[in-house]
């Protein structure tokens, strides 16, 4: 190899190391990447009490749908009635 050639090829190596730094610090990347980490457990947290919450309007729907005590209970919570028997009590909202 001629003088020139190693020239060439140390100042390509050292342009390539320079690029790939700069590139590097450039980017938003290392930043991301600890903001992902440390947001996962979080959204994971939150994603399971979706999961939860989903379970719990399922059954409801589904209890809605077929059960007939579930339904009449529905109507007069939502209506204030009562059916025989049955006391209502209104207290004040705080």
């Amino acid at each position: 190899m001629s003088w020139k050639q190693v020239t060439f090829l140390v100042g390509l190596v050292v342009a390539t190391w320079g690029v790939v730094w700069w590139v590097s610090h450039q980017s938003k990347a290392p930043h991301n990447y600890r903001w992902f980490v440390k947001e996962l457990p979080k959204q994971k947290s939150v994603n399971q009490q979706l999961k939860r919450t989903n379970q719990h309007l399922r059954r409801k729907v589904m209890a809605l749908r077929y059960d007939q005590r579930t339904i009449a209970r529905e109507i007069r919570d939502q209506l204030s009635l009562s059916k025989k028997g049955e006391v209502i009590l209104y207290l004040p909202k705080k």
